[in-house]
């Protein structure tokens, strides 16, 4: 049975776009990191109290391999006297290796449309491994021919989720755990609700608890106190 390739599926200028790794990666590093601070208090048995500040978006990173010197590739060939090509696995010429690894590098570029970074969607057979954007590339050519043609490469690849790891679905719910957040500049109380209940919508409660009559008026480094949503 051959094993399935990893591949990057991702959307650019309106079109579905895909690249293949030839060799699949050894490993999968997936990151989840929570926020924690001191909140300035001990508790009752002499510990610091911890105070929730809301979770990081997730990460992937791994290494994508790359080979245009002995790798074998789809030709295209003609029987004797047919006009009918057919494919079949050969051996392609070395040539340089970077026209594949610029396909991943330009995956940290925004879109000529949207302005946003391409969104990517790592499938291994039938499954999604990933989703989100390319933060990082970091191409390492290990092998050369006579000429300088650069035909071996790996590419390291850092992938970040767009949305954080903390939804209303897992929203931690205790009164002892204290839950604020800082505003940072242009934020909004939708983009804190966005940010803190993963629904811009849940605005209201937020302005309640901190006396707020305006929702688009918040001031830079403003401690805002986050309650609980109710069931």
């Amino acid at each position: 049975m051959t094993l399935e390739k990893l591949t990057v599926e991702y959307e650019s200028d309106g079109r579905h776009e895909q690249s293949e790794a030839l060799f699949n990666p050894d490993k999968l590093v997936f990151r989840h990191a929570a926020g924690w601070r001191n909140a300035g208090a001990a508790r009752a048995d002499g510990l610091s109290l911890l105070e929730f500040t809301g979770c990081q978006p997730a990460t992937l990173a791994l290494d994508l391999f790359f080979d245009t010197y002995d790798a074998p590739d789809e030709v295209s060939v003609r029987w004797p006297n047919s006009l009918l090509p057919f494919s079949r696995k050969g051996r392609n010429a070395p040539h340089s290796v970077l026209d594949r690894t610029r396909a991943i590098e330009r995956l940290t570029r925004p879109d000529r449309e949207t302005h946003q970074p391409p969104d990517c969607r790592l499938r291994w057979g039938r499954n999604v491994l990933f989703r989100g954007v390319l933060t990082e590339a970091r191409t390492t050519v290990t092998l050369f021919l006579p000429d300088g043609t650069p035909v071996r490469a790996t590419v390291g690849c850092s992938f970040t989720a767009r949305e954080s790891n903390l939804s209303p679905a897992n929203e931690l719910h205790s009164a002892d755990v204290a839950k604020k957040y800082t505003v940072q500049p242009g934020d909004t109380l939708m983009l804190v609700a966005s940010t803190m209940y993963m629904d811009a919508r849940c605005w209201r409660p937020i302005a309640r608890a901190n006396g707020l009559d305006d929702p688009l008026r918040l001031a830079p480094g403003q401690i805002l106190l986050i309650p609980k949503l109710r069931d």
